[in-house]
């Protein structure tokens, strides 16, 4: 591949990633929120949190191996 090409598209995708960072964050903050208010989430709320957690976890790992 031509490496303009190549760096194109690795800006490309820490752009998503950064913006999916972006997104993680917005859903997550009042589910924090909660959890410091009320000190516990029901079982959806665990549930959310978990799986945006997992997300977060995958995107972070993706922008450490687009560096590499």
């Amino acid at each position: 591949m031509d490496e303009n090409y190549e760096l194109g598209y690795e800006n490309g995708q820490v752009a998503m990633l950064d913006a999916l960072g972006q997104k993680i964050t917005n859903i997550s903050e009042p589910l924090y929120r909660r959890l410091l208010k009320d000190g516990k989430l029901d079982s959806a709320g665990n549930a959310q949190l978990d799986v945006i957690n997992s997300i977060r976890d995958w995107q972070i790992e993706r922008i450490e191996e687009l560096h590499d």
